[in-house]
């Protein structure tokens, strides 16, 4: 939702989910220049990705001649360039076709990734959002319904089966953990700004105010009407604008077990705490240890379904955990 609120600012394209740091570039290719034909594989990958989105990336040639167009005017030639320029170069065309003059990038897992994109771009800036685990845990939970609450062209049959293996309260939890303790690490730090979901929904203009003096931007009341879409709990709504503050504390209307708000509280308890969320105490049952035991079960049966986005697993872990 914030990317959608940020790409109604007259001066931003928000790129969709390119998942660039954690697919496409590695620590070792810093310094490394493309080839010509790597280079135009990379950027014909990257107009695949965002033209015909993330669930059906694929070598599209039909892109091949824009690619090698913007080969030619960008003055790219064998072994001139380097991967992160190559993303700079294609995100600064896709936001010239749409007359913004800046682009953001919202690959949640950017997040674990903030030291090696300020590596190649140290002007960045980041936000990042805090939610109520809770309200994670409940979102995620009913991510695979979003085939049948949207265009099922959209979403692949595979994705949606991918979504549900992916769910389990103890994953979901650690990498909440993960991402949010990446606010401890950068809070202060001039490139970093990170703000609570729903201060967002609650108080949406002194927030945005807030963000878009981070980002060096104007603020525009155009920002506030954003479209209900892209909701797990219900279908899309375009036509109808605003953000809406029932949308805090969602959990607490049900959609989420005794037991998955107990590992929740007990996991995250002290984060949830430094963040100003109230524990609600729910007491433990026997449900918890179905939890626990299911967990290696649903890990195991996820991962063959995730390996193609995320590389190195060895890595992957080290930087969510």
């Amino acid at each position: 939702m914030t990317g959608r609120i940020l790409g109604l600012n007259p001066q931003v394209f928000m790129l969709n989910e390119l998942h660039f740091f954690e697919q496409r570039w590695q620590e070792a290719d810093r310094g490394r220049k493309l080839g010509r034909s790597e280079a135009r594989a990379l950027l014909v990958g990257l107009f695949s990705t965002q033209r015909d989105g993330y669930f059906f990336q694929h070598q599209n040639e039909q892109y091949g001649p824009e690619a090698d167009d913007l080969l030619t005017r960008s003055g790219i030639a064998d072994g001139t360039h380097e991967k992160h320029e190559l993303l700079s170069i294609f995100a600064g065309h896709e936001a010239g076709l749409h007359g913004k003059v800046r682009w953001c990038e919202q690959t949640p897992r950017n997040v674990y990734y903030v030291d090696s994109i300020r590596s190649v771009f140290p002007q960045a800036r980041f936000l990042q959002v805090i939610r109520d685990p809770r309200d994670v845990l409940l979102s995620q939970k009913n991510r695979w319904k979003r085939r049948r609450l949207t265009d099922p062209s959209k979403w692949p049959r595979r994705e949606m089966i991918r979504q549900w293996l992916n769910y389990h309260p103890i994953t979901i939890l650690k990498l909440w953990q993960g991402a949010n303790r990446r606010v401890g690490q950068y809070s202060g730090q001039p490139f970093f700004h990170a703000f609570k979901y729903e201060d967002l929904l609650t108080r949406p203009e002194p927030t945005l105010r807030r963000i878009c003096e981070f980002l060096q931007i104007e603020f525009t009341p155009e920002m506030l009407k954003v479209p209900h879409v892209g909701s797990s709990l219900k279908a899309d709504r375009p036509a109808e604008r605003g953000l809406n503050a029932a949308k805090v504390d969602g959990w607490r209307q049900g959609g989420l077990s005794a037991s998955e708000i107990y590992l929740c509280e007990r996991m995250a308890g002290p984060q949830m705490r430094e963040f100003g969320y109230q524990l609600s105490g729910v007491a433990p049952n026997v449900a918890v240890l179905g939890q626990y035991a299911t967990f290696p079960i649903k890990l195991g049966l996820a991962l063959p379904f995730s390996l193609n986005r995320i590389g190195s697993i060895s890595d992957a872990i080290r930087r969510r955990l």
